[in-house]
């Protein structure tokens, strides 16, 4: 889609001494140029050669809810990433949870989707077991067949109807924050491409993801050139 007198999003982060982000800015507005109708006729236009659907919260609501109508009724998996926690509730005033495949929030965004689901949380209990097995189970229940959650330091857990895989974080010297968690994402997505049954993920998808997030955290760039460069067998 080109749109003339629309400027590219951008968006620009300041990091400390020790690579972590103290603050942000973006201007997301070309996205606004995405609408509900554009995006359908590009999603039927492209039908025969979609396999897999990822998409983020940049994306309205209703866009959202057009990506998870459409991927629905074509049985095809879709991948959501949450963002940020302002953005994350979009899904659930989609009223699109019981569509999602894959979810891929940190702890505060899980608490900001409990939260816009009419849940009280307290910020201070995000990270204890109870409140994320009980937040997670609230997000399976509403139809959403797989969450990995991602814990900084402490790894990720993977939570869906029929398990709970926790899988912990390697030792990493960062360098830059930005872009890991889409590293994670990108790593285990690229697994799942290459599978014919998209929907299953497995510990080495998981690891893979992981490795993918290890290599964003140890280089100056949101994304790690070196990331190209591997090749994995599904």
């Amino acid at each position: 889609m080109e749109c003339a007198d629309v400027k590219t999003a951008v968006y620009h982060a300041t990091h400390d001494h020790t690579g972590d982000m103290v603050a942000a800015i973006n201007d997301m507005s070309a996205i606004d140029a995405l609408t509900p109708e554009i995006l359908q006729n590009i999603l039927e236009r492209h039908e025969g050669d979609l396999s897999m659907i990822v998409f983020d919260a940049n994306i309205s609501a209703p866009c959202i809810n057009t990506i998870c109508s459409f991927a629905h009724d074509k049985n095809i998996p879709v991948w959501f990433n949450p963002t940020s926690i302002y953005k994350s509730i979009k899904v659930v005033e989609a009223n699109c949870l019981d569509k999602i495949t894959f979810m891929s929030p940190n702890i505060s965004e899980l608490g900001a989707l409990i939260k816009a689901l009419g849940h009280d949380f307290n910020e201070e209990e995000c990270k204890k077991a109870d409140f994320m097995e009980t937040a997670l189970q609230i997000i399976l229940d509403k139809g959403t067949k797989n969450v990995i959650l991602t814990l900084s330091e402490e790894g990720l857990l993977l939570a869906s109807q029929k398990e709970r895989l926790r899988l912990p974080a390697p030792q990493v010297e960062i360098v830059n924050v930005t872009g890991a968690g889409d590293s994670l994402a990108a790593g285990i997505i690229h697994r799942l491409a290459r599978k014919e049954d998209k929907s299953k993920i497995t510990k080495e998808d998981l690891n893979f993801g992981i490795l993918c997030a290890k290599m964003a955290l140890e280089c100056v760039a949101a994304v790690n050139p070196k990331l190209a460069t591997l090749r994995q067998t599904v």
